[in-house]
């Protein structure tokens, strides 16, 4: 993404802004800003991102590995923790985040 950021910082300073955001059923372009040329940023990063992206397998486990361990760490809360072994007690059928992770 920093070589998006990049390209587009000139249109940033003219007050256009894009973010693309990956959601359930796929892309998600946002785009913000008044301006003639805002059709002209629409068609770049259309074009950008409409092509195949190929990405590096160790900078692919590099991420996953980061984002599984920041998942982890963030079920381990010791207040949701402790409220889910309290709720334990009460139901049947309850597993704590990290038996289903």
């Amino acid at each position: 993404m920093y070589k998006t950021e990049e390209k587009y910082y000139q249109a940033s300073l003219a007050g256009l802004n894009h973010l693309v955001d990956a959601g359930i059923d796929g892309w998600v372009l946002h785009f913000d800003g008044y301006s003639d040329k805002m059709y002209k940023l629409f068609k770049s990063v259309v074009k950008k991102y409409s092509n195949p992206v190929r990405i590096d397998k160790n900078y692919f486990n590099a991420i996953k590995e980061k984002l599984v361990k920041e998942y982890k760490t963030g079920l381990n809360k010791p207040d949701d923790y402790a409220e889910t072994i309290r709720a334990q007690f009460v139901q049947k059928d309850l597993f704590l985040p990290l038996d289903i992770a």
